[in-house]
């Protein structure tokens, strides 16, 4: 088992929450102006409890990786933070860390580690069979899967200053820089979370004169340390 549904959970993992929030902010927005949309409400009502149920979604993968990742030592989560995460305010936290042992045995405790986020997944009822349904309906996640699967890791992660681990002596190169990347979703991320902020400015503009909008959810950073 390659594990690359969990592997596409945690470089998508920063971001699952404000995800989360700005399908919330764009279903209520949408509900808002429901009155100035054309298409037939039923039509409309039932696109947008889809869209609620994908939000329910994110929000349940982000949940169940929280607890996992809280059960974890201090080194495990800085493994999971030096390459998946890579929140600079997380990392900072870890400055001057070195690992006490070889760039071998770093590659084969992100291997371990991996391994076993998959079984506490499974665990809590996310098996790889229903990461794969889920993903299958929010895009993000599906083309992150993809992508990890046909061995184009590098298009959805930034590359770093330094490839090298933190095991690794000075001067000496690491043989694998996929080990060693952060954590990017694709553009359309950032467009999608952008765009439901401006929906709400524009949804408070337009309901002032027509009727009360309730208040949006707030967007979370995910910067914190876990």
């Amino acid at each position: 088992m390659e594990y690359d549904h969990v592997k596409a959970l945690l470089y998508a993992y920063p971001q699952l929450g404000a995800l989360a929030e700005a399908i919330g902010v764009s279903v209520e927005n949408r509900a808002v102006l429901s009155f100035k949309n054309p298409r037939p409400a039923q039509e409309l009502a039932e696109e947008l409890i889809g869209e609620i149920a994908r939000r329910c979604t994110l929000a349940a993968l982000s949940e169940a990786l929280q607890n996992i990742l809280g059960g974890l030592t201090r080194e495990e989560r800085f493994l999971l933070e030096y390459k998946y995460f890579r929140r600079r305010r997380a990392l900072a936290l870890y400055a001057g860390v070195t690992l006490p042992y070889s760039r071998r045995s770093y590659f084969r405790r992100q291997r371990a580690l991996l391994e076993r986020l998959g079984a506490a997944l499974r665990a809590q009822g996310w098996t790889e069979e229903r990461c794969e349904e889920a993903f299958s309906d929010l895009p993000v996640l599906g083309k992150l899967l993809h992508a990890i699967r046909a061995g184009r890791e590098s298009a959805v992660v930034r590359a770093r200053k330094s490839g090298v681990p933190p095991c690794v002596p000075a001067g000496q190169k690491s043989a694998c820089s996929s080990c060693c990347c952060g954590a990017r979703l694709p553009r359309t991320t950032n467009t999608a979370m952008a765009t439901a902020a401006r929906q709400t400015r524009q949804t408070a503009t337009i309901s002032r004169a027509d009727m009360p909008v309730p208040a949006a959810l707030p967007v979370s950073s995910g910067d914190g340390l876990i």
